[in-house]
């Protein structure tokens, strides 16, 4: 983030803790907090009281709008816990702002370990926010850090660091989830800031942790299950990730633009993926043929598209319909999944390019067939045909004749109407511009899909 954008997301989450204040809405943020509002190192995790959650979307919505940004993704996390990401739409480096907000702190599998009034009982004003007392940190802090099966060096120094504050309290909590030898245990682990021996014993403390979750929630875990299977097919209905497929001749750039519009928009996703023409669910035919897999990807490593020789109609028609399953099964095996799990999945080159090119695949069949299945595949939210004039395009790769780049240049802008959400980038100008350009119609076009997801009066 440059400084102006720093300012910003100051200026965003200082709104956020005033507008909760004149609210009257009880919240305390649970960790990382030092370097809040100036420094977000981390996503800024919430707990805010029941009656204020559904009040969230209002007053995201207009504090983004009065700062220029947009709420590009709404994610239901789990039982009463919702993750926010802002940014703006134009940008120039990678942007992060993701604020998440929860009632009582639950995790897959396990609700209600700590519950809402008592983080928001006690509390604690910290700058011009509210963070929770050493002890509700503490315990907060211990159960995520076991669930999240990780520690580093400088979270066990802070557990002991808020284990010394209030000692007897923070006993007290523990003996709550744990029997008491593990809790000496624990608690000498911390002591010492043993992280190899907290990563040793944490499925001990885990499976402790399911026990206790059970017999705490007996009554209520019938209802939490329904919630969350509500949730996930909500999540399937509609994925928060999203797709976007670059088209183009040889020499418009597709390979080194899609890597810098994943390395930009990452910020907004929980993960990227780059695929070549298709889902790569099943190797290469020729791979698979030979009954071996290729050290390197042939498919990149092309110099010469158009020499090689006619393949057989038979052949060439078998091949064909191979990939077509690949297309289909392969979006919903392997693309759509990772929708589901936030990721932004780029595609360098895609299906269309059968409508444009069939000889550079090597499939000797009617040209009417690619355009009769185009209705049965899976449609990217986003499609960027990078254009540059014919002369442009052999300046950079003499990879086809002239003529050809011609023809396909054309045939490109005959078919972009058809396609849905195609969009025509010009690449006659630096390519940062063209890039900050892209992730632009992205993330307007996640803050669309995003918008019927907040309930806003």
């Amino acid at each position: 983030m440059n400084m102006v954008e720093k300012n910003i997301v100051k200026h965003v989450l200082s709104e956020l803790f005033k507008k909760l204040e004149s609210e009257g809405i009880r919240y305390c943020i649970l960790h990382s907090y030092e370097t809040l509002p100036d420094k977000v190192k981390t996503d800024v995790d919430i707990a805010i009281e029941k009656s204020g959650l559904k009040s969230i979307d209002r007053i995201l919505k207009v504090i983004a709008d009065k700062n220029g940004l947009k709420i590009i993704q709404k994610i239901h996390h789990g039982y009463q816990k919702y993750a926010y990401i802002l940014s703006p739409t134009y940008i120039h480096e990678p942007f992060r702002l993701q604020i998440d907000f929860f009632t009582d702190f639950s995790v897959r599998g396990y609700p209600k370990l700590v519950l809402n009034n008592f983080m928001i009982n006690h509390r604690k004003q910290y700058k011009n926010f509210f963070i929770p007392d050493p002890k509700v940190e503490f315990i907060f802090s211990i159960l995520r850090r076991i669930l999240k099966k990780e520690i580093t060096s400088s979270q066990i120094s802070k557990l002991k660091e808020l284990y010394l504050e209030d000692i007897s309290q923070c006993r007290n909590l523990l003996l709550k989830y744990f029997p008491e030898k593990i809790v000496n245990e624990i608690l000498q682990i911390i002591t010492k800031e043993d992280v190899n021996l907290f990563k040793l014993q944490n499925k001990i403390y885990k499976k402790k942790l399911l026990i206790y979750t059970f017999k705490q929630n007996f009554l209520f875990l019938p209802r939490y299950w329904a919630l969350e299977i509500l949730r996930a097919i909500k999540r399937l209905r509609y994925p928060v990730g999203f797709t976007v497929a670059f088209l183009g001749p040889d020499g418009a750039g597709k390979s080194t633009i899609a890597k810098k519009v994943i390395y930009l928009a990452s910020g907004s996703f929980h993960g990227t993926r780059i695929f070549y023409w298709r889902p790569e669910l099943f190797p290469q035919m020729g791979e698979l043929v030979e009954l071996r897999k290729s050290k390197k990807r042939k498919q990149n490593l092309n110099p010469r598209p158009h020499d090689h020789k006619i393949q057989s109609p038979l052949k060439s028609i078998v091949r064909f319909w191979y990939y077509i399953v690949d297309y289909i099964l392969g979006y919903y095996l392997k693309v759509f999944p990772l929708k589901v799990r936030k990721h932004l999945c780029v595609f360098d080159r895609y299906y269309y390019d059968f409508l444009v090119d069939l000889f550079r695949y090597n499939f000797n069949i009617p040209s009417w067939l690619p355009r009769f299945l185009l209705p049965i595949i899976p449609k990217p939210d986003i499609v960027i045909y990078l254009h540059a004039s014919p002369e442009e395009l052999y300046r950079r790769k003499k990879e086809l004749p002239f003529h050809e780049l011609k023809r396909q240049i054309s045939v490109y802008q005959s078919i972009l109407s058809k396609l849905p959400n195609a969009y025509q980038i010009n690449t006659n100008k630096p390519i940062d511009e063209i890039v900050s350009e892209i992730v632009s119609l992205i993330l307007e076009k996640k803050t669309t899909q995003t918008l019927p997801l907040l309930k806003i009066d």
